[in-house]
């Protein structure tokens, strides 16, 4: 939900079915669209000196669906373990919405590309970055099967390839999806225990991670829509499947000196995966990307193109 990437657009600009999206009870608000998503608006209102977000969902529909109700469920997991998250005012279902605080700090990314801050700052970030994903992952669930788990999630990969291989793709990259995908087959015998699941945050990348200027502490971590319990590798798995402009192995080392134990091939295993499913769904969804800014577009252009290329090597 950071905004110095890609420029919001002008209440005048707002096509008119979105601006129809907005709850009555800010109708009179100055608003500003700052992203469209897949799933939802985000809207900048401003009132009273006051600057706030509103996230509506694209239906109502999606009120009763997961991805609203683990917004509102993982901010309030969050906020008991002390992890860092905007305040939530309001959360409505019947729209649907949620009205919360709006953070203006940097994301993560402005700072490790900061020539001008010392490595051993940069490092205590990412240090608290990962301390942060601890204390989400001592929240337990209940026992999984780690083998169940996987082929549960691979079969829902296995549907995606499915539909891709029916578009109109090139030959390359579906021998490409279709390589990784057999050697994730392969590795399901790596999970072969029975563990107890945890409470994952499902999206980590840097645009989600906000720092403080001042401090270099991390101010807040965003957009908790995906979040749910899952295999203790995998938020870890999902975190690594970025290359974290050059500080990936400092990322692990941290995981590993927190005593936390890592699995290698459990944890490559979901980075592939996670790799694999975010190209997959950016080609089962191209036409839907098409209401991003130009800009966003390109960047996930870019996102892909540097997903297959490490698919190239997994396999």
């Amino acid at each position: 939900m950071s905004s110095q990437f890609f420029k919001s657009d002008r209440t005048s600009k707002i096509p008119k079915n979105i601006i129809q999206c907005v709850p009555r009870k800010f109708k009179s608000y100055n608003k500003e669209l700052m992203l469209t998503g897949l799933l939802n608006y985000v809207f900048v209102l401003k009132k009273n000196n006051k600057e706030m977000i509103l996230k509506v969902y694209r239906s109502v529909e999606d009120s009763k669906s997961s991805s609203f109700s683990k917004e509102a469920y993982g901010y309030k997991i969050a906020k008991k373990q002390g992890i860092p998250v905007p305040k939530i005012y309001q959360v409505s279902k019947k729209v649907p919405y949620v009205l919360m605080e709006r953070k203006k700090e940097k994301n993560i990314r402005y700072f490790l590309l900061d020539e001008d801050i010392p490595e051993y700052k940069k490092n205590r970030i990412l240090a608290e970055l990962i301390h942060y994903l601890i204390k989400l992952n001592k929240v337990k669930g209940k026992q999984i099967n780690s083998y169940d788990y996987t082929s549960k999630k691979l079969k829902e990969t296995e549907n995606k390839i499915k539909k891709v291989n029916r578009l109109k793709t090139t030959k390359e990259t579906k021998e490409i999806l279709c390589s990784v995908f057999e050697s994730l087959q392969n590795r399901k015998k790596y999970f072969n225990e029975k563990v107890f699941s945890v409470f994952l945050q499902r999206d980590l990348n840097p645009f989600n991670i906000l720092v403080d200027e001042n401090s270099l502490k991390i101010s807040a971590i965003l957009d908790w829509e995906k979040s749910s319990f899952g295999h203790p590798m995998e938020d870890i798995g999902r975190l690594l499947r970025f290359s974290w402009f050059g500080y990936y192995n400092i990322l692990k080392e941290n995981y590993k000196k927190s005593g936390n134990p890592i699995n290698e091939e459990q944890l490559n295993f979901f980075k592939d995966l996670y790799n694999l499913d975010f190209a997959l769904d950016y080609i089962l969804r191209r036409k839907k990307y098409n209401f991003m800014p130009k800009a966003k577009r390109k960047f996930y252009n870019i996102l892909v193109q540097n997903n297959l290329n490490r698919l190239k090597e997994c396999c």
